[in-house]
């Protein structure tokens, strides 16, 4: 047997490994420092076992805020889906340390595995052949009896090797791992991890073959971990009224239909896994949970149901993935709190992909979002309006899966129902009316389309004021001073001044001419306010909304803004006090009570 290989190097070593000109060494250090020291449930030889290292540099969000990702390792083997994030402020002060570590029992073998890649990787390419890509529906593949061929092996303790195995696509990559026992034992376990690409756009998969275990390898998991090849649907974008046709759109979306947000690139996004309307940020079901599955032609996915319930159910399901893929550019990541069956990262807590049910019958309020706290899927329960189904209608499914963002975001991610006052729950309803509406008109623009400013208007059948008391626009009558008054009593009606006030923040950051450039930088400065709101008995008001927006702006990259930060910061002010919010507003508490508004200016 070779000699057992010796620990890694330090964590001070691989800190001191990563150095850059903006102080990442120092971060990183630091990182490391904190997620060693909190260990969090396990036993004092267990914690001695934990080793970190950094994966990838710095990240710093626009806020200046800093997160530093840490992958578990052990015996420098990494652990699959299994590390933590350090957070920083923009000072480089510590914020806190997410995720948990695995406890890795001890082993006399260490990581020394009893079969080879080579064993590994043909016992892989077999059960992908003979039993997963059978059973969804895959052209049979003819493995032959040939072994796979190594074309690279390296040093590291995983010992990545590369080979060749036809009819699988090159290369075929395996290494060592340490998975987690998928029963309810929680032993870990050696295991060759081997990443196959079938031929015929069939995906790629990752299967873990048993590396401790003599004789015949045992399969011990199968994951597919990217979408498929090529897969579309066709899509209602705004409603059937406002397009009369739907148009087809791949699944996923390439880069370049997403704003530009200063060039940020976007992570490959798993929309769809095997054939159906399901995928690593959602999965959208019927009421008898039956997902739509797509039909093959010419070695492409194409979602096309014959029947209008199955239709509803691809039009929520590309909403829902383009929201994902929008909002993880604005800054909602793994480490956020967004919604991921897999955290490629190791950040945030997994398995909580969206699950969007679609009804035939009436739900209550005819949609709405049921959060939980990270690492619980939430739901989106879609139903009809009369004669028209909320999942046709972007309006309400950006609307309510924005709640679901500003309930993640609002308080940290252990905060499951932060807005629970009447101004607070009206500020999430007007957060989600913004978003749908300036998201919405983003597009209308790009297609040469006028703006609207009626929310709702296709599901609640084309009235002047859609589903709210009022449009919005230049004649807006709310005021911060009419909230819980005539015409602004329920939360929705109350949170459309917060949202036309979000809409003239966008205006005003346009006033340099380009709409397009004042939408992204209001979605930015509005993403990164959620952050810096606090839930709790007292809040989060309107006047704290303001302020959190006001502070974002002047934390914004002055380099970004389409005016000099001064003057820019006292139009928005004034915008603010246009709608009643201006410096001298107060309220003596999170209710409609007591809201004494101002018009001045600043």
């Amino acid at each position: 047997m070779p000699p057992r290989l010796s620990h890694g190097p330090s964590h001070r070593a691989l800190a001191d490994e990563a150095h850059s000109a903006d102080g990442s060494s120092s971060c990183i250090r630091r990182a490391l420092a904190y997620a060693l020291s909190a260990p969090r449930g396990l036993t004092d030889a267990e914690a001695a076992r934990v080793e970190y290292v950094p994966s990838g540099g710095v990240q710093q969000l626009s806020s200046g805020m800093r997160v530093v990702h840490l992958r578990q390792h052990h015996l420098g083997v990494p652990l699959v889906d299994s590390g933590r994030s350090v957070r920083f402020d923009g000072r480089g002060a510590f914020l806190a340390v997410t995720g948990r570590p695995a406890a890795v029992a001890p082993d006399d073998d260490g990581v020394i595995p009893r079969i080879n890649a080579v064993e590994a990787t043909y016992a892989a390419c077999r059960h992908l052949a003979d039993s997963v890509l059978r059973e969804h529906g895959g052209a049979h593949l003819d493995v032959s009896n040939r072994r796979p061929r190594v074309i690279a092996e390296f040093g590291d303790p995983s010992r990545p090797t590369v080979l060749r195995k036809p009819p699988f696509r090159d290369p075929v990559v395996a290494r060592l791992v340490i998975l987690g026992d998928p029963g309810d034992s929680g032993d870990s376990k050696l295991a060759w991890e081997v990443r196959l690409a079938p031929p015929h756009a069939l995906g790629a998969y990752a299967v873990f073959v048993d590396a401790g275990a003599r004789g015949r390898p045992r399969i011990l998991e199968t994951s597919r971990f990217s979408a498929h090849a090529a897969a579309s649907g066709r899509v209602f974008e705004f409603n059937p009224v406002e397009q009369g046709d739907r148009v087809r759109r791949s699944f996923p979306l390439s880069r370049e239909h997403y704003p530009a947000f200063s060039g940020r690139s976007l992570p490959s996004s798993a929309w769809v896994e095997a054939d159906a309307t399901s995928g690593n940020n959602a999965s959208c079901v019927d009421a008898a949970g039956r997902p739509v599955r797509a039909a093959v032609a010419n070695g492409s996915l194409v979602f096309e149901p014959g029947d209008s319930l199955g239709s509803a159910q691809v039009n929520a399901f590309y909403l829902v993935n383009f929201l994902h893929d929008f909002f993880l550019l604005l800054g909602f990541d793994e480490a956020t709190g967004n919604f991921q069956k897999v955290s490629p990262a190791a950040a945030g807590g997994a398995s909580d992909p969206v699950k969007v049910a679609l009804f035939e019958h009436p739900v209550p309020g005819h949609a709405f979002f049921v959060s939980r706290r990270d690492g619980q899927p939430p739901e989106l329960v879609l139903g009809p309006l009369g004669a028209r189904h909320t999942a046709l209608d972007a309006d309400i499914v950006i609307h309510e899966y924005c709640h679901g963002v500003t309930n993640r975001v609002i308080g940290g991610l252990a905060a499951e129902f932060p807005l629970r006052k009447p101004q607070s729950r009206a500020l999430g309803e007007g957060f989600s009316d913004y978003f749908a509406i300036s998201i919405q008109n983003y597009y209308r623009r790009r297609e040469g389309r006028a703006p609207r400013e009626v929310f709702g208007a296709w599901v609640s059948g084309d009235k002047p004021a859609g589903l709210r008391s009022h449009a919005y626009g230049p004649g807006f009558p709310g005021t911060y001073g009419r909230l819980g008054k005539q015409g602004f009593e329920k939360d929705h009606d109350a949170g459309t001044v917060w949202c036309q006030a979000l809409l003239d923040l966008n205006g005003v950051l346009a006033a340099g001419g380009d709409p397009a450039l004042g939408d992204e930088l209001g979605w930015q400065i509005v993403f990164d306010s959620l952050r810096l709101l606090h839930p709790g008995e007292n809040g989060p008001t309107f006047l704290h909304a303001r302020d959190a927006i006001l502070s974002a702006l002047a934390d914004l990259d002055p380099g970004a803004l389409t005016a000099p930060a001064d003057p820019l910061g006292r139009s928005v002010r004034a915008a603010f006090a246009r709608l009643g919010m201006g410096p001298a507003a107060k309220s003596d508490s999170a209710g409609f009570g007591k809201i004494r508004e101002d018009f001045g200016g600043s």
